[in-house]
């Protein structure tokens, strides 16, 4: 079973041309779109969703953690010119 199928993005419009196609086939339990293949014998079940990423929470982590080494770096540094005072 060998389909030649248009390139679109989401909202409808050509990827690259009108004219690029890629091909679609299904050979062996295997669905081939274009050089990727997808084994269909474990596939129970397909669909699509949207993720949205939030993108303060995770500005939010990166900047704790951030904080967090610089602190603890400088709690380093701290330590070891004490040591060094001492003689240790």
């Amino acid at each position: 079973m060998t389909n030649t199928v248009n390139k679109l993005q989401a909202d409808g419009q050509s990827a690259a041309s009108r004219n690029e196609a890629i091909e679609v086939r299904i050979s062996r339990q295997v669905l081939w779109v274009g050089a990727e293949a997808y084994p269909l014998r474990n596939i129970a079940r397909a669909q699509t969703i949207r993720l949205v990423p939030d993108r303060w929470r995770a500005c939010r982590r990166y900047l704790t953690a951030v904080v967090f080494w610089v602190l603890l770096g400088v709690a380093a540094v701290a330590a070891i010119k004490v040591m060094a005072a001492f003689g240790l």
